[in-house]
């Protein structure tokens, strides 16, 4: 198959405008999707930016706010509340009827880490729950790590609930821990 030479200049005429059109669109893409990488970050920017004047805003309130920031306080646990946190924890197992003994209790490396506590549980089944209910509505932001739940003997009543332990491993944070 012979070309002349005008079928020639049109089929490259034709290949050159297409390659000239695909140079095009590449360029427009990647212009654009640079502007639009730009654009982001700019919001990313703006967006972190308002983040750090609301976190100021609210730090100056809570020290201007003596109440507010006793409050948030005593959601913590410092080295002078410790000995009270844990007459909480025992007066929470005579309110529920259980028997509550603090197996183990860590305060952390001088005192910056959370708090880690064992805990060791003897009681009803119902009055167990009943424990756990107290400590999650407690104030202090305790957190379950861990949770056993055996069941043992009769308790020796007769018709009484029988005798239950739990083991609980939980954290509460420090205030002057990191989150």
């Amino acid at each position: 198959m012979t070309y002349t030479r005008t079928t020639l200049v049109i089929l490259l005429s034709i290949l050159v405008a297409a390659a000239s059109f695909v140079a095009w669109s590449y360029a427009v893409y990647r212009s654009y999707g640079v502007a639009r990488s730009h654009a982001i970050v700019r919001a990313d920017l703006a967006v972190a930016s308002h983040t750090e004047q609301v976190a100021e805003e609210e730090e100056r309130f809570l020290m201007e706010n003596k109440e507010v920031h006793d409050r948030i306080n005593s959601y913590f646990i410092t080295k002078d509340t410790v000995v009270s946190f844990i007459e909480e924890l025992e007066t929470l197992g005579k309110h529920a009827r259980v028997k509550a003994d603090i197996a183990r209790l860590d305060t952390g490396k001088e005192n910056k880490g959370p708090l880690t506590l064992e805990l060791s549980i003897l009681g009803s089944y119902v009055d167990i729950a009943y424990y756990l209910a107290l400590l999650e509505s407690s104030p202090r932001m305790v957190v379950v790590d861990r949770l056993a739940l055996i069941k043992g003997g009769a308790s020796g009543a007769k018709g009484a609930s029988p005798a239950w332990s739990a083991q609980i491993g939980a954290h509460v944070q420090n205030y002057g821990a990191s989150p």
